[in-house]
């Protein structure tokens, strides 16, 4: 049974202090709520359900890769780093932070792609919160875009410089 004002038309929803949180008694009690809502829709775990879920997820990325040309801007710039990082024989730390930052950046561009498609499912004609909401969404991958060029520098400069004899 969930706990008083756990569920809200038939939809989870989560407690102040609880799972978000993970802090103490409410995040226990949470947890069993999730848990108990999971049971009640009577769903069976199925291996064939899961490999679905790969499935449409791959083809996600093809969509994201044949339809978004930012996208492919970003993959080819995470192919250089992964280039140049193997060039400069980067340390286990460095190949952390640089294959953290391209999925990083291919992560946002994944949502803003699927926010942007939402969004213009609703139609054509403009709308200020439709247009709020793509123009945070792009925010959100140049943060992140911007993110991943300042720890490329971080990474890269010291040994590009090394390597090139200009250091």
């Amino acid at each position: 049974m969930c706990p008083e004002g756990a569920r809200r038309n038939g939809e989870f929803v989560f407690l102040a202090g609880g799972i978000a949180s993970g802090r103490g008694k409410n995040a226990v009690i949470n947890l069993i709520a999730v848990i108990n809502l999971i049971m009640e829709r009577g769903e069976r775990f199925s291996w064939r359900k899961r490999g679905r879920s790969f499935l449409y997820a791959f083809r996600g990325i093809g969509m994201l890769l044949r339809d978004e040309h930012n996208s492919r801007i970003h993959l080819v710039a995470g192919v250089c780093a992964v280039a140049l990082g193997l060039w400069l024989g980067l340390e286990r730390w460095e190949w952390v932070a640089v294959t953290g930052c391209i999925a990083a950046v291919m992560a946002a561009e994944a949502f803003n792609s699927a926010i942007e498609a939402v969004a213009d499912r609703f139609g054509v004609e403009r709308h200020p919160l439709i247009g709020k909401g793509k123009d945070v969404a792009a925010a959100g991958v140049l943060i992140t875009a911007l993110g991943a060029v300042i720890i490329g520098l971080i990474v890269f400069l010291g040994k590009l410089t090394e390597r090139l004899g200009l250091g």
